[in-house]
C-alpha cells in the first residue's frame, strides 16, 4: 500500500533520485551477515596463523613462573600477571584491529561508499507504537532472517560432526601415541573445520548482500502517482526542461514519417503511450508510428501537444498496443473496434 492513496499498489521499481535521497538519509541496504562472516572468518584465520608463536609465548610466560615462587603472593600473582599480558595481549590486540578494518572495509564495500546520517536515530512516534513493533517481528526480513540463521547454524552442525566423525579414529588412539601426537592431531581435525566455517559464513554472507538488496529495492519501489510526481518536481528545474525541450524538439522533427510528428491520434495510458497515424485514402488500417513508456511516454506525449495532435486516454489499450505491435506496423484486427471507438471520440471519422 502507498501513502498516496492508500490503496495504490507498489508496483514501479525506485527511481534514481529516489535511491539518492534515501541515501542521504541512511537509508540503504546493509548486510550484517556479510560483516559478521567476514570478521569471523578473518579471527578464526588469523587465530590458526599466529597460534603457535601464541602458543610459544604463552609457554615461556609460563616457564618464567618459577621466577617468581620466592616472592610474596601478592608480588608473585603481578608478576604472573605481567608475564601473560606481555605474552597474549599484544597478539590479541593485532587480531581486534583486522578485524576492526576488515569491518570497515566491507560495509563501505557492500554500502558503495561511506553512509552517515543521524536521520535513522531520530526518535519517532510510530516507533512506539505496539501496533508497528509486532508488525516489524513479522516482517517478511525478520523471517527470512530466522530462516537464514538456522540454516547456517544446520550446515555448520552437520559439517561438524562429518569431519569429527571422519576423525574419531585418529582421536580415540591419540593417549596411546603420548603428547607428541597431540598437536598434529588436533591439527588436523581443526584445519577441515575452520575452512568449512569459512566458507559456509562467507557464502551466507554474499547470498544475504543480494537478499537484501532485493528486499530494500522492494522496499523502496513506486507507486504510478509517486512516479508522475517526482518527474513533474524533476522537469521543475531549468536545466531538466531545456534538456526535455531539445529532447522533444528531435522527437517531433527527426524522426521523419516514422516519428511523433507523423501520428494523428495518440493513445496514453498511465505510463505508457503509443502514436497512431490514420489518414483516410492513405492507409486502409491504423499504422504504429511511435510508442513509450516512462520518461520517453511523457516526453512523446509533450511533444504531441506541442504539434497539436489528438489526444485520448486508454490505459489498457494503449499497453495493449504497445505490447503486441511492432513499430513502423499496421495494427492487427483485434483493435480495429477499440481504436475506431477511439478515433471517432477524437473527432476523426
Amino acid at each position: 500500500m502507498s501513502e498516496d492513496g492508500g490503496t495504490e499498489e507498489r508496483t514501479l521499481p525506485p527511481s534514481e533520485r529516489k535511491l539518492r535521497r534515501a541515501r542521504e538519509k541512511g537509508q540503504v541496504f546493509r548486510s550484517a551477515d556479510m560483516v559478521a562472516g567476514a570478521c569471523l572468518s578473518s579471527m578464526l584465520l588469523y587465530l590458526w596463523l599466529t597460534l603457535p608463536e601464541l602458543f610459544a609465548r604463552l609457554q615461556g610466560a609460563v616457564m618464567r613462573v618459577g621466577d617468581a615462587g620466592g616472592q610474596p603472593f601478592r608480588e608473585a600473582a603481578g608478576t604472573i600477571g605481567t608475564m601473560i599480558y606481555e605474552a597474549a595481549v599484544p597478539h590479541l590486540a593485532r587480531g581486534a584491529t583486522i578485524v576492526v578494518l576488515v569491518s570497515v572495509v566491507v560495509n563501505v564495500a557492500v554500502t558503495k561508499g561511506i553512509v552517515f546520517s543521524l536521520d535513522p536515530i531520530k526518535p519517532r512516534a510510530e516507533r512506539l507504537h505496539p501496533a508497528q513493533g509486532l508488525k516489524r517481528t513479522f516482517a517478511l526480513k525478520n523471517l527470512i532472517e530466522l530462516a537464514k540463521s538456522l540454516v547456517k547454524a544446520t550446515l555448520l552442525v552437520t559439517i561438524s560432526v562429518f569431519v569429527l566423525g571422519m576423525s574419531l579414529n585418529s582421536l580415540v588412539h591419540t593417549p596411546g601415541c603420548g603428547l607428541s601426537c597431540l598437536g598434529p592431531v588436533i591439527g588436523a581435525v581443526m584445519a577441515p573445520l575452520l575452512v568449512a566455517a569459512i566458507v559456509v559464513l562467507m557464502v551466507g554472507g554474499l547470498i544475504d548482500v543480494l537478499v537484501q538488496r532485493g528486499l530494500f529495492m522492494r522496499e523502496m519501489r513506486m507507486t504510478r502517482s509517486e512516479a508522475k510526481r517526482e518527474r513533474r518536481d524533476q522537469e521543475g528545474l531549468p536545466e531538466v526542461r531545456s534538456a526535455l525541450r531539445r529532447q522533444r524538439q528531435s522527437l517531433a522533427h527527426g524522426g521523419g514519417r516514422g516519428g511523433i510528428e507523423s501520428a494523428t491520434l495518440v493513445i496514453e495510458g498511465d505510463d505508457v503511450m503509443v502514436g497512431l497515424r490514420y489518414v483516410p485514402g492513405e492507409t486502409q488500417v491504423p499504422r504504429l508510428v511511435c510508442k513509450g513508456r516512462s520518461v520517453r511516454a511523457h516526453n512523446l506525449t509533450a511533444a504531441a501537444a506541442e504539434l497539436g495532435i489528438p489526444r485520448f486516454r486508454d490505459p489498457d489499450l494503449a499497453a495493449d498496443i504497445d505490447r503486441r505491435i511492432a513499430q513502423d506496423h499496421f495494427i492487427t484486427e483485434e483493435f480495429f473496434q477499440p481504436v475506431a471507438s477511439a478515433l471517432r471520440a477524437s473527432g476523426m471519422s
